[in-house]
């Protein structure tokens, strides 16, 4: 049984942003924190599918690059069928060029929640942590929307139940499940449901309380079936909470290939587990790796990781990949080749060679789990390692706040970027590679109600980051006891 509530994350640019965005990322969101179609269609101003035509980037000024200004980027899209708020026919949607941030292919279909900043008289999304999407994965909030404003008065649990299959050629294939009988079982009252021709189901008009969602596989369906993150099997369930006028979410994916995987560890040169590193797995004979541009660029005609193709290491150093089609392969650690403060290393592939004709080829049927598939890096890249705290004006510690280095320069393979986040004491600590030359800063973002007696603010536009004074570095021993200063005082402990 899976105890939490299910949300549809496998989307093939999602993936590849959780692939390619290291744990420690500052601009990482929690995509399973994601707001269900009631929460957010009541905070968002309007609601409505549009057409991307076009996309601008607004880069950075050469002033600003040393700072942590972010990239942003200007959506114009072309509104086609609005469920809330006033809008025009035409309008240009911000948002930031970072991991939480949306990519478009042009043209593109997308639902759209966005919010409207008066003071700048813009339209902006919440990005990937938000609720908007390309059309074709929004097939379960249309129907909410289309019945607004009476849907809104009512609770409603709904979901989607869809067959997925790996494929090399054509990647992930996806088809949704129609006819599939769905039970919602309550203290008060038990409903029945059925999946429609685009695999959704929805139930209104529950009373609050907690529910059991069972779906059952109809006879005769083959291969391993798998729900959510459940053990194989013929039938799966979910809890969820309706409160009042709430929505619920409970997805169910049932995947063929679930019961294929390569699993196995990643050593460092002195044998110790790597953690956080990016494994990437893909078919004899194709391209070792997409270009270090594919996530922003997404160029036409080059086709997209899929989820079976990529994992990070935990903080054992173990992973697994799953639901691989049948084939061989080869397993590549670093796959895009730059030498960075994560990774001070470049590509490596399985068992711990440099050269792709000499990598090991991995055999998968179907069915088939593969362990200790281990890979020793041979060498690592020397590396320092910078320490301080991050402190308010008041010198109390700043409690997940952001520390970033950025090198001046580097040579073409290798990264000049680094960034953490502190701990509840303020501490920070970053490896970097040795002789770099660059600049060394912290920074948070504030919320303004929080920081109402802080002047410094006057200075910040609306959304930017509120940042220390820069510190220069030239990287040659380890260095401790740094402290970086945000200008403004610790707010008071009832505000936050």
């Amino acid at each position: 049984m899976i105890q939490i509530q299910i949300t549809k994350i496998f989307l093939p640019v999602l993936a590849i942003l959780l692939a390619l965005s290291a744990s420690n990322s500052i601009y990482a969101c929690n995509l399973m924190d994601q707001s269900g179609v009631c929460e957010a269609a009541a905070n968002a101003d309007a609601i409505f599918v549009g057409t991307v035509y076009n996309v601008e980037i607004l880069r950075p000024k050469e002033e600003e690059t040393q700072k942590a200004t972010l990239t942003v980027q200007i959506a114009h899209v072309r509104v086609e069928e609005v469920f809330k708020g006033k809008i025009e026919h035409e309008i240009e949607i911000r948002s930031q060029v970072a991991s939480c941030g949306l990519f478009y292919r042009l043209p593109e279909q997308w639902l759209f929640y966005v919010f409207y900043d008066k003071e700048n008289s813009t339209w902006s999304i919440a990005g990937m942590c938000g609720r908007s999407r390309q059309i074709e994965y929004a097939a379960g909030d249309l129907p909410y929307l289309r019945r607004l404003p009476d849907s809104a008065r009512q609770t409603r649990i709904s979901g989607l139940i869809e067959l997925l299959k790996s494929d090399l050629e054509k990647g992930t294939i996806s088809t949704a499940l129609s006819g599939v009988k769905v039970k919602i079982i309550g203290e008060r009252r038990t409903a029945e449901a059925y999946t429609d021709s685009k695999g959704i189901y929805e139930i209104y008009g529950l009373p609050p309380g907690e529910y059991l969602i069972k779906t059952e596989v109809r006879p005769g369906m083959t291969g391993n079936l798998q729900a959510g993150n459940a053990d194989d099997s013929q039938e799966e369930s979910a809890r969820v909470v309706l409160t009042e006028k709430s929505c619920a979410e409970g997805n169910f994916t049932f995947h063929l290939d679930a019961a294929t995987s390569i699993a196995g560890k990643v050593l460092g040169p002195d044998g110790h587990p790597l953690p956080n590193a990016l494994i990437g797995l893909h078919p004899k004979g194709t391209q070792s790796w997409l270009p270090r541009e594919v996530v922003r660029l997404q160029p036409k005609g080059m086709r997209a990781l899929q989820s079976w193709q990529f994992v990070h290491t935990n903080n054992q150093g173990d992973y697994r990949l799953e639901n691989i089609p049948p084939g061989e392969y080869l397993i590549v650690v670093n796959g895009n080749a730059d030498i960075s403060s994560y990774l001070a290393f470049a590509r490596v592939y399985y068992p711990g060679v440099l050269k792709e004709e000499d990598a090991g080829i991995v055999t998968v049927t179907r069915g088939e789990r593969l362990e200790n598939y281990d890979i020793s890096i041979p060498s690592y890249t020397t590396s320092y390692k910078i320490q301080g705290k991050l402190l308010y004006a008041d010198r109390s510690p700043v409690v997940k706040g952001y520390v970033r280095f950025k090198a001046d320069s580097v040579e073409e393979g290798t990264a000049g970027e680094a960034h953490t986040q502190t701990d509840a004491q303020g501490h920070f600590s970053l490896n970097i590679l040795q002789g770099l030359d660059g600049v060394l800063l912290g920074f948070i973002y504030p919320d303004r109600d929080k920081f109402a007696n802080c002047p410094a603010l006057g200075n910040v536009a609306p959304g930017s980051f509120l940042e220390t004074e820069s510190l220069r570095l030239k990287i040659t021993a380890d260095q401790q006891d740094i402290e970086l200063i945000v200008p403004c005082e610790k707010p008071e402990a009832r505000n936050q």
